[in-house]
Formats: C-alpha cells, sequence, structure tokens
C-alpha cells in the first residue's frame, strides 16, 4: 500500500536524522529539507516532499507548524511511538485547543468513564 509506504519511509527519515552526528545543527525546516534532498537514493519519496515543500510559496505556517511539532514530539518522546501515535499527537497539537483553553477536567472524566465503560464490557 502507498501510504504505507510513504509512512514508513518518512520513520525511516525521521530515524535517520536523528541518528545523524550534528542532528542538533538541523535548526530549520530548510535544513532538513536539504538533507532530504542529499539522501535522495536512500528516500526518494521523502525527498520529492522536500522538493515539493521548498517549491511551495511562503505563507505556509500551518506545514511548518506541524513539522516543527512532529520534531518536538519525536524529540521529546524519542523512538518510543509508533506512527500511529505520532500522527495523532500531531494531529491533536494542531486541530486542538491551545493548552491554556484545554479542559483537563472534562477529558479526564471522558477517559476515565470510557475506561469504566471498557472494563464493564469486558466482564460481560
Amino acid at each position: 500500500d502507498f501510504e504505507m509506504s510513504c509512512k514508513q519511509e518518512l520513520v525511516s527519515f525521521m530515524n535517520f536524522v536523528e541518528s545523524q552526528p550534528g542532528v542538533q545543527a538541523l535548526t530549520s525546516t530548510m535544513d532538513v529539507c536539504k538533507l532530504a534532498l542529499k539522501q535522495k537514493l536512500m528516500f526518494p519519496m521523502v525527498s520529492s516532499l522536500a522538493e515539493r515543500y521548498l517549491a511551495l510559496p511562503i505563507p505556509t505556517a500551518d506545514l511548518l507548524g506541524a513539522f516543527s511539532r512532529q520534531h518536538m514530539l519525536r524529540t521529546k518522546l524519542g523512538n518510543s511511538l509508533t506512527s500511529k501515535s505520532l500522527e495523532n499527537l500531531i494531529k491533536i497539537s494542531i486541530q486542538g485547543p491551545p493548552i491554556k483553553e484545554f479542559n483537563f477536567t472534562a477529558a479526564y472524566s471522558k477517559w476515565a468513564s470510557s475506561r469504566v465503560n471498557r472494563s464493564q464490557q469486558q466482564k460481560s
């Protein structure tokens, strides 16, 4: 499946980037795109995405924000995230409310009630 191979290549590229000496020198999306272009033979799909990204008009703040959030999440949580978990966290960070407006009490209550419901279903 094409989508799955794209995701796998992206995860492989992220692991490659994180394993590079001097990864801290990659301070911008432009730096990461340049690295992807240099590794075109190893990561052809990521390289193609980098080329397209670099061809986009300047006002692409949402895309820049998504790459930035992805990098932050991968850096803070390391390689312990599955691709699906990383994708979900990025969606939440982009589409969710600002942290100051997030209602943690309501989220906890919903989570706790879903746990109770699941445990009751398992007993049945």
